[in-house]
Parts: C-alpha cells; structure tokens; sequence
C-alpha cells in the first residue's frame, strides 16, 4: 500500500490514498480548529472518505487524543489513520490543550481539563455533516489513560474504547509511585521528558501572531514532576483518573490490550476482573511498550485489522456485526534461555471466557530461606539487611524495544536479596495471571521499606 502526502498547506484537502487500494478514498483536512467552550481551540488532523467529507455519507469517528507533537508522530499517523478512513471511518487526531499548534499550556498529566476538553470535542463532532453521531476513542500510554478516563465521564456519543498500555491506577501501577515507591518505575525520567516536551512552541504559520505569547507561557510554566513528588501518598490528586475508584462508570465496551513486557500489564487482568460491560474484551501478547502489530517480542498480530472490526462493530451497530472476542486472550510463553533481548518467543495463544475464575497454587515462606505447600509452624526469626544496590540489572520498567531492555541473569542480583526456593517441579506447570504475595510482617522502624 503507497502513501503520497502531495500538499503540506495547512489548509489544503490532501490526497493520501490510492483510492483503488482500500473501498474509500481518502482525503486528510490538516489543522481543523476544534473550539473548547473557554474559547481555546484545539488542532486537530482529520482523515475521512471523501464522500464523506464531500457528500452525503455519514461516518463513525475515531479520536486519538494525545499530548506529542504531530510533526513527531507524523509517520505513525500516516499510516495508522488513513487505513481507518479507507475503510470508512473518520479518523481525527487531536492534540491536548497545550500541545503543538492547540491552544494553551499543558501543565499536567490526566487533568479534568483535559476530560472536559475531550468531551467538548465529541459535541463538535456529532454536529459535523459527515458524523453519523457515534465515537470511539483508541490510544496507547497517555492516549489510552484518558480513553479510560473519558469513557468514565459516560459521554453518550462515545461507544467504546480501545485502551493499549494503559491503567486504571495512577498511583501504585504507573510511572509514578509502583507499589508506593518512588524510585521503582520511571517518575524521574519520565518527568524530564515533559519538562521538556511541554514548552515546545506552536507553529506560527498555523498559530498566528499569538504564537510567541503562548511560547513564553508554556516555558513559564512549573514542570509537571513538581505536582507529582509533593502528593507522595494515594491522595485525591491519584484517585482522580483513576478508574478503579468506581469501575460501574466506564460502562461501554472497552478492548483493553498490554504486554507481558510493558510496564502496565497488571492492569489488564484487573480490569477483565472488574469492567462491567459484557463485551469487553482483554489482550496480553509478549510485547513492549508499542503497538501490537510492530511490537518486539514478535509474534505480533494484525491490530489494525482487530481493531477495525471491533470499531465497525460498535460505530455501525445497524449493520449487526457478529464479531466477537473472549474476555481474555493472553500468549502463554515457554521457557527460554536468559536473555536481555528477544526478537521472538516461543509459546500459544490461549483464551478464557471468564477469567474471574481463578485457580491457584500456594506457597509459603519457611525456615530456611525455603518455599512449602506447607504452612510455616512458627514465625521467620532469621534477619537480613539488604543492599542498596539491587535492581541495577532488572531491566527496564517499561522498555520500547531497545537492546539490552530486558532482565539478564538474575544471579548477580539474587545474592543481595533474601530469597526462598522451592523444591525441584519436575512436571510442566502452565501460569497465567499475577502473582499474588501476602506478608504478615513487623517493624522496630518508624518508616521502613518492603
């Protein structure tokens, strides 16, 4: 399939598809105003059959609705939402208040702004001509937090989300505070990289003489990091947006997608537990932090044919699509070689119709550092003061796909940890889900860690 991007005017209709290629030409509108009811105006790119824009064909939207520039994402894009609107789809990409050519400063992460933003932008859409009067929402990290976010809000246009590498947990299972600690995830770096995403300028051919003014307010403002190390408990500034405050309220179907690799996957089997719609769905593959169909460790899958058919499904319930999928599909991985990079893994893809039934196998912690089917008959006595230093070699929290991204031989790093062993498994076991450890402990510290 050829793309040909032959006009860069921002107010141009761009051909970017061989209408012989999929069933609809398409045509991209760049930089459309969306105004939000304070009078800011966000940009935003729009894919969409041209007899749609041009006729009388009403189309299902698709909002991507993120923070990164366009000029970043562009290539992503390109490919991504044309493939959509050639099949009938309208495709919008719209940036947050604050990002590139919008209106604004973005001075935080998941703000209630932000939601009202969104909410605003799916009242303009159901008035446009070619909008048949129902939305979905898809998008990865950030993109598919507010997804979840949003859908919260019970906007009555929006039919569904698709939710990749996202979680219903700002505070113990994001990049903040995992479990409550500061430095066990990616805070830090993740904080500079707004700090210097954020105060990016728009561009002036696009933004107008008040380009320079809104510049100087995005580098004026306080770097997002600030907000996040002083609430360093589960305060009201985590719980919101933070779906599993009240799962009840994300009540659309919701396709939500991690990887066994990604810093978010835990997330995925705790809301295939506690979304309520029937026909949501729940996807684990092997993969990084990336889209599914380019993600590593392959086998990848074809996500854009998946994710077409779950949109026409809900976008077009008229047309009585039986398409279907299982609560919960997840790759079972086989044993491998330690490696701290893999292209593949070997292993099956199995399903379950109701992952809330759940079997387990339990363990405990005995004298002599050893693990038991059996119950400990008196209290651990032995002490153990750790070393700083572990985790250098664990990897990365949530790794893209780089060399070097994943956990090599744990030996070195075991020797400064307590450890407890079970006997020899001399049959093969097969695991899925989450692990789950329970510690009755005491402290003669005032603050200690665990």
């Amino acid at each position: 399939m050829a793309f040909n991007v032959r006009n860069t005017n921002p107010k141009a209709l761009t051909k970017i598809l061989d209408p012989e290629s999929l069933p609809h030409e398409v045509i991209k509108i760049q930089s459309l105003r969306i105004p939000m009811k304070d009078g800011v105006e966000l940009q935003a790119h729009l894919w969409i059959p041209r007899e749609a824009w041009e006729g009388d064909l009403k189309c299902g939207t698709l909002v991507e609705y993120i923070p990164y520039r366009t000029d970043v994402t562009i290539r992503r894009d390109s490919i991504r939402h044309p493939y959509y609107a050639g099949n009938g789809l309208a495709s919008l990409r719209i940036d947050m208040r604050g990002a590139t050519n919008s209106g604004g400063v973005l001075v935080d992460e998941y703000l209630k702004q932000e939601q009202d933003d969104a909410l605003d932008a799916f009242d303009w859409i159901v008035k446009q001509k070619w909008s048949n009067g129902n939305i979905a929402m898809f998008g990865k990290s950030w993109g598919g937090f507010n997804g979840l976010q949003v859908a919260a809000r019970q906007h009555s246009a929006l039919k569904t989300i698709i939710t990749l590498m996202s979680t219903d947990d700002r505070y113990s299972d994001d990049v903040h505070y995992r479990g409550g600690n500061f430095m066990a995830s990616d805070m830090l770096w993740w904080g500079s990289t707004m700090f210097v995403y954020a105060p990016r300028p728009q561009d002036k051919k696009i933004a107008g003489d008040g380009w320079k003014e809104n510049w100087l307010k995005r580098l004026d403002n306080e770097p997002m990091v600030k907000n996040w190390v002083t609430h360093q408990t589960r305060d009201d500034y985590w719980k919101h947006g933070s779906i599993c405050e009240d799962y009840p309220k994300v009540d659309i179907p919701v396709l939500s997608i991690g990887g066994w690799r990604d810093g978010y996957t835990n997330p995925v089997f705790r809301m295939a537990d506690k979304l309520p719609h029937p026909e949501s769905s729940f996807l684990v593959g092997p993969w990084v932090h990336e889209y599914p169909e380019m993600a590593e460790p392959a086998p990848k899958i074809g996500y854009q044919q998946l994710s077409l058919a779950w949109f026409k499904k809900y976008l077009y319930p008229e047309d009585k699509s039986d398409f279907t999928l299982p609560r919960l599909t997840a790759y079972l991985q086989d044993p491998s070689t330690i490696e701290d990079s893999y292209v593949y893994r070997e292993g099956k893809w199995v399903s379950l119709a109701d992952p809330r039934e759940k079997k387990s196998t339990s363990l405990f912690f005995n004298d002599g550092q050893t693990l038991t089917k059996e119950v400990a008959k008196s209290e651990l006595t032995d002490s153990f003061s750790g070393d700083l230093s572990h985790g250098l070699f664990r990897g990365s929290w949530c790794p893209f796909g780089f060399k070097g991204d994943f956990p090599a031989d744990q030996r070195y790093e075991d020797s400064k940890c307590l450890c407890f062993d079970s006997e020899v498994i001399t049959e093969d076991i097969e695991l899925l889900g989450q692990p789950v450890v329970k510690f009755t402990v005491s402290s003669d510290k005032p603050l200690a860690n665990l």
